[in-house]
Parts: structure tokens; sequence; C-alpha cells
């Protein structure tokens, strides 16, 4: 038969397991991020020297097209521009358009771009711009980047026009990460 007090040391314990385990998955990555797995923002005018803020709240998650995120292992990407593309394959409530990224290894080990994902919709009216592929020169995101290196890529999108050209880019990097902790990108399809 258990007593009371025993049944109290066996709670405090099971407690006292689950808080060190939370605790301990909540520093994974660690860095000078805090723990949040959040990397840093900057504007092109600082340049790669320049200095990067951690990222404190969900504000600073969201950028405009020309700006740099920097994630904590040093994966910096930069949605350069977002131009239309002239085609005869899409009706004429379509738009198509193509994403251009820049990527930069500021870290000190290779980088993997097939951790990296976009999602694209209308900023305005929603709607998802649907990833398509109507370029010969599109250079998808995907492959290793050494560190040092940057590259550029681009993607193929298309939405509904009733959308309008202002779109939102989330980028999606790494594991394990929660919707809220991605960046949004703001562009206009020219």
């Amino acid at each position: 038969m258990t007593t009371r007090r025993g049944r109290e040391r066996t709670v405090v314990a099971l407690v006292a397991a689950v808080l060190v385990t939370v605790t301990a998955c909540g520093t994974e990555g660690g860095g000078d991020d805090g723990g949040t797995g959040r990397g840093g923002v900057s504007t092109g005018a600082e340049g790669r020297s320049g200095e990067q803020a951690a990222v404190p709240d969900d504000a600073d998650l969201r950028l405009r097209e020309g700006e740099t995120f920097t994630w904590p292992d040093g994966l910096e990407v930069t949605v350069v521009k977002a131009d239309e593309v002239k085609t005869s394959g899409y009706g004429a409530g379509h738009l198509p358009f193509q994403l251009h990224f820049e990527f930069h290894n500021g870290g000190g080990k290779t980088l993997s771009l097939d951790d990296f994902a976009t999602f694209v919709e209308g900023a305005t009216r929603g709607g998802e711009a649907v990833r398509t592929s109507f370029s010969d020169d599109t250079a998808g995101i995907g492959g290793r980047l050494a560190p040092g290196v940057t590259r550029r890529k681009t993607e193929d999108r298309v939405i509904r026009k009733e959308y309008g050209r202002k779109i939102v880019v989330t980028l999606q990097y790494g594991r394990g990460a929660t919707a809220e902790d991605y960046p949004k990108v703001t562009a206009t399809v020219l």
C-alpha cells in the first residue's frame, strides 16, 4: 500500500523530470540567440560585416524585399526581387512570376539548401502562389553551400491576378521551428 507521502514524492519526481526535459529541449541549438532558433535581420546597407541583431519578437521577422535574414548557423537569405514573366502557358487571370533569392553562407560549415523552402501568398487578399516551372533559366533552391560562398537562386510561381501583385514570402529553414519563427518578406511582383 502506498502512503500519501510516497505519492507526493512520486508526483514531485515526475514534475521535475518533465521540467528538465522541457528545459533541455528549449535550449537546443544554443548560440547567442537565447535558444530560440531565431536569427537576425539586417538591411542590405549594412553589408556582410554589419552587426546582426537578435530577433526579439515577431515584428522583426517581417522584412521587405532586399532585406537580409540571417539564421544562427550563418545562412543569410535575401529576397532580391519578384519579376513578372511573360508566358503563354497561363490564362489572362493568372500572374506568373519568378522570385530571385541570394544565399550566403556566413558560417563556418557547409550548409544544405535542401532544408530551405518557401510559402508564397497574396499580401492583401490571400491566395497561394503555386510553384511551377516555366523558365529554362530557373536555378532551383537546393544543394550545398560552402562557407563564404554566395549563390543566386530562382523559383517560378504563379498566382491568380485577383490576389494582387503584393506578396508575402515565408522563408522556412531547418527542422523543428514553428510557423511563427519563420521570417516573412513582403515583395511586389513587377
